[in-house]
């Protein structure tokens, strides 16, 4: 007899054993939205992360889904295959599902390992969804990493800010890259502001606020006295942006 959809959604909503569960998206990945999202109200389950692992090394399940499978069993026994997926570069947005996948589940203790890809991992994608779960991450010692990253050319200046978006990222350590002879470097803090003043603008702004302090401010004015666009510190986008929330406080 054929299961419609609506069944099938009651029927995995149903579901406790988070074994079940994962079961049921390795058998038709469409269904992983509803599986997770069971998933996210259970306990870390260890043979839920196996079945897992088993399926992703017998090449019965795509990397993508095995990452986001094992973020949200979130069971230590499923960190090391995270990092494989995530060394693996298997695209589909594997890497980021991994990235995101090991610090879900151990938290700042995937540091080390994030910043190693990072470090000496010559795919792009990788280095970014490594960057990604550093900044989720947010540390002291992440954020510096981080911060520091262009000045090594191992990440672009936008990475950076896309890594950071969420961050609490000091005063002190956007003016210091800005002060950088590094133009990568120098080029992530404005691209962090514009994008928090973006979110500020809108009706659901999850982003930390713009730090509002005189220092910070002179800073990006004299970087909008500067060449904008391409050659430039500032994208002509984040220019505008920053000038206007500049001209309000004057």
């Amino acid at each position: 007899m054929h299961e419609s959809y609506r069944e099938r959604a009651e029927r995995i909503r149903a579901l406790r054993d988070p074994a079940a569960l994962v079961r049921e998206a390795l058998k038709r990945s469409m269904d992983v939205q509803l599986v997770v999202a069971r998933l996210d109200e259970c306990e870390p389950d260890e043979h839920a992360a196996r079945v897992v692992i088993d399926a992703h090394d017998r090449g019965e399940a795509p990397s993508w889904l095995a990452a986001v499978l094992l973020g949200r069993v979130r069971h230590r026994t499923g960190y090391a295959k995270s990092i494989e997926i995530l060394r693996r570069c298997d695209r589909l947005l594997s890497e980021d599902y991994a990235a995101v996948a090991a610090v879900r589940i151990a938290g700042a203790d995937a540091e080390r390992d994030l910043v190693d890809v990072v470090n000496t991992m010559e795919d792009g994608n990788a280095r970014k969804a490594a960057a990604s779960g550093l900044g989720m991450i947010g540390t002291a010692s992440a954020i510096a990493f981080l911060a520091g990253a262009p000045a090594r050319s191992r990440l672009r200046g936008a990475s950076v800010a896309h890594a950071l978006a969420g961050a609490a990222v000091e005063t002190r350590t956007m003016l210091e890259a800005l002060r950088s002879p590094d133009l990568e470097t120098r080029r992530w803090p404005p691209m962090l502001i514009a994008g928090r003043l973006r979110s500020a603008a809108g009706e659901e702004n999850l982003l930390p606020a713009v730090p509002d302090e005189p220092e910070l401010r002179a800073a990006l004015a004299a970087l909008i006295e500067e060449r904008v666009g391409a050659e430039g510190v500032l994208w002509r986008a984040d220019a505008d942006v920053i000038r206007d929330w500049l001209a309000r406080a004057e």
